[in-house]
């Protein structure tokens, strides 16, 4: 049993898993919502980024990313890497409440409308289809936008190269007559005010509120209790192994989210689930 397990049951507790530091604005989002919420940030750091990277690999890293979450006391972990969304899918349910990016997705994209709509993500998801295919009521145009997602989740600050990138994949946007686009990479969080400021007349969609909804609606009502000390301690900030940026750091100066000191961990290699 790993030591992720908390000592009592009366914080309510979620696990954020991410390839690295895409799944932190989500993890503020919700403590935002619940300050009472403990959470448990994950980053499978040795082996990202996911993107680039077949499908099978990585859904043996989620099959252990799965067996590391049911290993816990979270109430509910929701997967926060679109790239993971797509390849956890195909992974049984455990007993552990697990939201995804494809739902958040499929619930961002409800308002939308029948128009055509852009889809920006890896080239993983991309090449997987299962955005596609989780939106049969919508005419969806796939964009990779791998080299701009890559910048994103080291938090570059080559700020002309990213705005050339983004300019660029406006551009694939409005050649393909697509007036909304879905970022369905919670990398994209970083380099959206870039994004919204060359966007024109298109309409930018960030998931992440409607990840963050569906992920509260799984754990307990907040308590009337006074819980922040028990919350801190039930927060874990958890590394798979080096990453390019301070995560803790950027958690707290980016966004507000304090975090303790990160530990490296080792994910169990799961019975059953993964493949070969």
């Amino acid at each position: 049993m790993n030591d992720v397990r908390r000592a009592h049951a009366r914080v309510p507790i979620v696990g954020v898993f991410d390839a690295g530091i895409g799944g932190l604005p989500l993890a503020a989002a919700i403590r935002r919502k619940r300050a009472d919420v403990g959470i448990v940030y994950l980053a499978d750091s040795a082996r990202r980024p996911y993107g680039p990277q077949p499908q099978h690999a990585i859904k043996n890293y989620m099959a252990e990313v799965a067996a590391f979450f049911e290993d816990t006391d979270c109430d509910a972990w929701v997967v926060a890497c679109n790239t993971a969304s797509v390849a956890v899918r195909d992974l049984p349910a455990g007993r552990t409440a697990r939201i995804d990016m494809v739902q958040a997705v499929q619930r961002a994209a409800a308002d939308v409308g029948d128009a055509r709509i852009g889809l920006l993500a890896t080239a993983s998801t991309v090449a997987s289809g299962v955005m596609v295919e989780a939106l049969p009521n919508h005419d969806v145009v796939q964009i990779a936008t791998e080299q701009l997602l890559r910048l994103a989740e080291v938090g570059s600050s080559d700020h002309d190269v990213i705005r050339r990138l983004t300019v660029d994949a406006i551009a694939q946007l409005h050649e393909s007559d697509c007036q909304t686009a879905i970022l369905a990479c919670t990398d994209f969080t970083a380099v959206l005010p870039v994004m919204r400021e060359v966007a024109g007349t298109v309409t930018l969609i960030d998931p992440l509120e409607a990840a963050v909804e569906l992920t509260l609606k799984t754990i307990p009502e907040p308590t009337s209790m006074p819980l922040n000390g028990d919350r801190g301690a039930a927060d874990r900030l958890l590394l798979t192994g080096p990453h390019p940026v301070d995560v803790r750091q950027h958690a707290l100066t980016a966004l507000g989210l304090e975090l303790p000191h990160p530990q490296i961990v080792t994910l169990p290699t799961p019975t059953t689930g993964g493949t070969t």
